[in-house]
């Protein structure tokens, strides 16, 4: 049975609705205003307690204020006070060479190297292609022994690198021992793109090391996979060990080509908003798949790796990785510096944070001290890991041409 509601009640109702909302309302902005005067308070204390920092140096301090010097460190003082080893400041000067870096380009001789466990040299563990290292002949396995006229194992691996960074037109001198041969060469450093991407076939297996994600990366896999097919590739192996990251984006394109529709990452960003940043279309690569991992490797780098697994594309091969399952985002300020900060966390396709976990490999393969100590000098039929990654592959291919 219907029942009706007099005029007066219904005009009752409604002023009482509107009162109840009114005050939520104003508890509500009450809130939002009290945290507000919290935070300037919070604020204002934080720059008054600077002003009297600066006042009491400037009116006591013996030495010379370097201004410019002085503004940077306060800036790092401050990122450095949110307890976040992920967030950083960069000066202007640090920050163009991030910038060109992480957009694929760079100037210089154009090496990746590390410190010969041995001879305390400088090893060449690979040569951007087209760089100047590469058209003085320089090579993987190559060691630079002497950067002018300063021994490296007398000024040590780090002071020898320092001294062998340089922009475009200077001239550095080094000597070089190749295949037990000594020669001296002037290299003109030049502009160059950084390779991210090197590959080659370890039997019908097309190999893949990814080295960095950044702008050049995408193009540069695609190439590889490309190549490795058309020579004959049955199954591919993508080495991200030893590989920090990069930028997502290039990581997600790089997904986006192996996987099938779906979605490749999510955030969540502080306000606890959730967003699906990257998916994938419906093509993708039909090949049985492996990815290498080490405790080093991180951020988007585990992203790719976490996201390949997730679609049941391939395999983990390896030993965990770091855990780092956060965004940060890069802002530019007004005088060419910037700052790098957290701002999400973000998951892979399965929607399962490893952030602070990392990832277990579904094979698992610990190198022992001697192999992590020649990690990159090993040949890759010493290499427990690729070969874990080769013949895990090749029963998988003898099973598919089985069947």
């Amino acid at each position: 049975m219907n029942r009706k509601v007099s005029l007066g009640v219904a005009i009752s109702m409604a002023v009482i609705s509107s009162a109840v909302t009114i005050c939520i309302t104003m508890l509500v902005a009450m809130q939002l205003f009290n945290n507000s005067i919290g935070n300037l308070a919070e604020r204002q204390a934080m720059y008054d307690k600077l002003n009297q920092i600066d006042r009491l140096v400037r009116e006591n301090f013996a030495g010379k204020i370097d201004e410019e010097y002085l503004k940077d460190n306060i800036a790092k003082g401050y990122i450095y006070g949110l307890n976040d080893k992920f967030s950083s400041y960069y000066t202007a000067e640090e920050s163009a060479e991030r910038k060109e870096e992480l957009s694929g380009n760079s100037q210089g001789m154009g090496i990746i190297s590390t410190e010969h466990p041995d001879n305390k040299t400088i090893y060449i563990v690979a040569v951007h292609s087209g760089s100047p290292a590469d058209k003085a002949g320089l090579k993987a396995g190559d060691q630079i022994i002497k950067v002018g006229d300063a021994l490296v194992s007398d000024i040590g691996y780090s002071k020898a690198y320092s001294a062998l960074k340089g922009k475009k037109g200077q001239k550095k001198t080094i000597t070089v021992l190749s295949s037990g041969e000594e020669r001296t060469i002037e290299i003109t450093y030049d502009e160059f793109k950084i390779q991210s991407v090197f590959y080659h076939m370890i039997d019908n297996i097309g190999y893949i090391k990814i080295t960095e994600f950044n702008a050049e990366t995408t193009d540069q896999f695609k190439n590889a996979v490309k190549t490795l097919k058309e020579q004959g590739a049955d199954a591919l192996i993508f080495d991200v060990r030893k590989n920090g990251g990069g930028t997502v984006d290039s990581a997600a394109k790089i997904l986006d080509f192996l996987l099938p529709e779906g979605n490749i990452m999510s955030v969540r960003y502080a306000n606890g908003k959730d967003e699906v940043l990257h998916k994938s279309d419906p093509a993708q690569i039909e090949l049985p798949m492996a990815v290498l991992v080490d405790k080093q490797t991180a951020s988007a780098a585990e992203l790719f790796a976490a996201a390949i697994r997730d679609y049941d594309k391939g395999i983990l091969v390896g030993s965990q990785t770091y855990g780092k399952g956060v965004m940060q985002r890069t802002y530019y300020l007004s005088d060419g510096s910037s700052i790098k900060i957290t701002v999400a966390e973000y998951t892979p396709p399965s929607g399962v944070s490893f952030n602070g976990i990392g990832l277990d490999p579904d094979v698992k393969i610990d190198l022992n001290a001697e192999q992590e100590k020649y990690y990159y000098i090993i040949s890759e039929d010493k290499d427990p890991v690729v070969q874990g990654a080769v013949n895990n592959l090749k029963k998988q291919i003898a099973a598919s041409n089985f069947n």
